[in-house]
């Protein structure tokens, strides 16, 4: 059996198809899982993997986003995982919630205490975005512009704690097991794409909170406001002194 995915999506994203690629070579040894991908290093040295390129072909896994949002308790790892179920009728093992990755580094040892992510997509229109990182950053270090994904998982593992949004640094450190604190505001939950070993920080002092708002938030981004940098520092120190 083959089974080709196309996908195009970020780089998040296609780390929640991870565990699920694993269930499908678990449920047929001889499985060739092709991925054709804009991120190729996603998925550099994965075992489960069979062939990788770019070519814009194969199933494509709608976003995981509308299933979590209907169904709470649908983490999107999970949702991924359903889809592919479906689509390819299969009967999957129960997955795990951790996304995996495979790109080798030399042994780094954590030298540095924290990370801020201070640079983001222009995307959702900062609905991810809190203000206290580039402070916070002024007291850490901020995370730098990597080059590509191989430089970025090697200066993530030079961090003993990552302070960041959710999106694709949260998934990594998830996948590298680095200690992370996430900050979430109201724009989603901690259900849908969190991870429970990791610090999740929310607030839902808005009456739309979760929104997942793909536009300008109506209320100058409220949810956050509550947030404080105090609060995340307390977190940073609670962390690192135990």
């Amino acid at each position: 059996m083959t089974i080709t995915f196309q996908l195009n999506h970020g780089i998040g994203d296609n780390l929640f198809i991870t565990p699920t690629l694993k269930l499908l070579r678990e449920y047929d040894s001889q499985m060739r899982i092709n991925i054709n991908t804009i991120h190729p290093q996603v998925f550099l040295n994965n075992p489960y993997v069979s062939k990788m390129n770019n070519r814009l072909h194969g199933y494509w896994p709608q976003y995981a986003d509308p299933i979590s949002r209907k169904k709470p308790d649908r983490h999107h790892i999970v949702a991924m995982k359903e889809l592919v179920e479906n689509h390819f009728n299969l009967k999957l093992s129960n997955v795990e919630l951790k996304p995996e990755i495979f790109i080798k580094t030399k042994d780094i040892v954590p030298t540095n205490p924290v990370g801020v992510q201070t640079i983001h997509k222009n995307q959702w229109f900062g609905n991810k975005v809190w203000k206290g990182f580039n402070k916070l950053a002024e007291k850490y270090s901020p995370i730098p512009k990597c080059k590509d994904i191989e430089n970025l998982v090697a200066v993530l593992k030079s961090f003993k704690l990552i302070v960041c949004a959710e999106g694709c640094l949260s998934h990594l450190c998830k996948a590298l097991d680095i200690p992370c604190i996430v900050i979430y505001g109201g724009f989603a939950i901690p259900e849908w794409n969190g991870y429970e070993d990791q610090i999740n920080i929310i607030s839902n002092n808005c009456k739309l909170a979760p929104c997942y708002k793909p536009d300008r938030c109506p209320f100058d981004k409220k949810c956050f406001k509550e947030i404080t940098t105090e609060k995340v520092d307390n977190e940073i120190k609670s962390r690192l002194w135990n």
